[in-house]
């Protein structure tokens, strides 16, 4: 094979021929005398003579046909591969991933390459390998793997981004990426000119990512985050420079402003982790991983979006062995824990839990499963995404690219057989509506509503769609609840130890946070207003009358104790 300063040259030989084992693509594309038997091969796809006549006329027909055929059927690429599968006998694979043997694929086959052709390898008996493509009509290129890998192949059919997610996988594996976080020293703008100073440049973005200065880099970031006890970081790039931020304890915090030349490195790495496509920078993307910090797993959910500066990349971690599921943990009074597993421990009935996106419902929720029986009581989930593991329940996600739902997961959990279902979230009318039946068939329905208050979920539902006849008969109660700062007990919400910084919260005054609640309980008085489509205030107002306490008297009792203080929860709840 012809080299160049150790890299693979994609064109002619000294001799003036193509090198046998480069990976070109010419002549792959069928020649015009063979394209009647490829239209009459691919007639499951609706090549017609029309389209036929437009296909060889359309520019990259010869050099990349699957692409131009795509394009000239206009037809969805999932749904070619299936009908090219059915019509070859090949198999489609929707997500291959690359086994310990395909080794040999990616240590003789340029990454480039592949890259180039879409062609990843999946696995080998010794005497075949399966390879995985996007590009089915390149016979060229697949006789060139042939005679490179010294063995014939088994293709299979894969879409684009699946076959994108392969390669990065099986060149990672090959580079034995690190996985695992060690305890680096804490990072500061010093270590970050060091690292930016040790990248190199290039538009290889694999490479980019396997290099160890981004390694070292990006592992540096993940643990000072968790060191600062961060529950997402934020890759924010601007105009002329590139912010990381922490949000700790609900507030977005700037870290640290490495060079925006530092950017495409740390985008790369986090994508190759989380298994995402690195060449694919125009269109949002979403994935996840796991590392690992001593004895410590944390789990880690990626978002990155395109933006006018380059892309804004998003991670939320959670430490699974750093979250106290109790409920005197989360700060719920003794009265309202009473009241609470009094509707929790009954056989039948719907409670909802309420409040904005990240207040801690999902954790109120798991610190009341884990005082249910659940050696007696078949206790099921449909979530999205699951965040805690619970010993003993049976946790389904929602996966919407396999019609899995909250509504079609649901149907299928009340075909298990269960005691008690929770319901990630109640977004629409049907989810509504079977999570009341559920509750009126037997079943103890617990579900989280985006609401401001307890009051408000009641016409929030029959907005929603549900009748107000149901919502009397299955709503045993609703818990509001927010989050606000606990005062740091280092430093007693000052910020400084002796003239220097604390380092409990790192000069913040809070640490940690605490929930303030207010549970309404659907009394007799309060069923007949329902039942009259009565509005959220005036629920409010009697159930006021019956001694219900709000989430700012709950806050303001949380002040007198010196948990928290006043300007926190002027911040939450003003």
């Amino acid at each position: 094979m012809a080299k160049r300063n150790g890299k693979l040259r994609k064109g002619a030989s000294d001799s003036g021929r193509t090198p046998a084992g480069a990976l070109v693509a010419a002549p792959a594309g069928p020649r015009p005398d063979e394209l009647a038997r490829v239209a009459k091969l691919l007639g499951p796809l609706g090549m017609d003579a029309e389209r036929l006549k437009q296909f060889r006329l359309a520019p990259g027909s010869d050099t990349e046909p699957w692409d131009v055929l795509l394009q000239v059927l206009a037809m969805d690429e999932h749904r070619a591969l299936e009908l090219l599968a059915e019509r070859t006998g090949l198999e489609f694979v929707a997500e291959p991933r690359p086994g310990e043997s395909s080794s040999r694929f990616y240590e003789l086959i340029p990454a480039d390459a592949a890259r180039e052709h879409h062609v990843g390898g999946i696995e080998s008996d010794g005497r075949t390998m399966t390879i995985a493509t996007a590009r089915p009509l390149q016979p060229a290129v697949f006789s060139l793997i042939e005679e490179r890998l010294d063995m014939p192949l088994r293709v299979v059919l894969s879409p684009r981004a699946a076959v994108a997610n392969l390669i990065n996988r099986g060149y990672e594996q090959r580079g034995d990426l690190v996985t695992e976080i060690v305890e680096e020293m804490p990072l500061d703008e010093s270590a970050i000119q060091t690292a930016a100073g040790s990248i190199g440049a290039g538009n290889d973005l694999l490479a980019l990512a396997r290099q160890t200065p981004v390694i070292r880099l990006v592992n540096m970031i993940l643990f000072e985050a968790l060191r600062r006890r961060a529950s997402d970081i934020h890759v924010h790039p601007q105009e002329n420079r590139l912010v990381i931020r922490f949000r700790i304890d609900g507030m977005l915090i700037d870290a640290f402003t490495p060079p925006i030349s530092l950017a495409p490195a740390i985008s790369s790495r986090l994508k190759v982790m989380t298994e995402l496509d690195i060449a694919n920078r125009h269109a949002p993307q979403d994935g996840q991983t796991t590392v690992r910090i001593g004895q410590k797993k944390i789990d880690i959910r990626l978002s990155v979006i395109p933006t006018i500066y380059g892309e804004r990349i998003v991670l939320r971690l959670l430490d699974q062995t750093q979250t106290e599921l109790d409920l005197d943990a989360v700060g719920m009074s003794k009265r309202l824990q009473g009241a609470l597993m009094d509707m929790i421990e009954r056989p039948n009935g719907m409670v909802l839990v309420t409040g904005p996106t990240g207040s801690g419902k999902t954790t109120t929720l798991y610190a009341a499963l884990g005082r249910i029986d659940r050696a007696s009581r078949n206790v099921m989930t449909i979530e999205d995404p699951v965040e805690y593991r619970l010993q003993g329940i049976s946790q389904m996600q929602v996966n919407p690219k396999r019609n899995v739902t909250f509504a079609t997961g649901l149907r299928a959990l009340l075909r298990q057989d269960p005691d008690v279902i929770l319901v990630g979230e109640v977004r629409d009318q049907e989810t509504a509506s079977l999570a009341i039946q559920a509750s009126l068939t037997g079943h103890l329905v617990l579900a989280t509503l985006h609401t401001n208050d307890a009051p408000s979920a009641i016409p929030r539902l029959i907005d929603i769609g549900v009748e107000p006849f149901l919502v009397t008969s299955s709503l045993l109660g609703v818990l509001a609840q927010r989050l606000v700062r606990k005062i740091c007990p280092g430093c007693n919400g000052q910020g400084t130890v002796d003239g220097t910084r604390c380092e409990q919260c790192f000069g913040l005054c809070y640490r940690g946070r605490l929930a303030v609640h207010e549970l309404l309980v659907i009394s007799d008085e309060l069923r007949e207003m329902i039942g009259t489509r009565t509005d959220g205030v005036r629920l409010k107002n009697l159930a006021v009358d019956q001694g219900f306490k709000t989430m700012r008297d709950d806050a303001m009792e949380k002040v007198a104790a010196g948990l928290t203080d006043q300007a926190e929860v002027f911040r939450v709840l003003h």
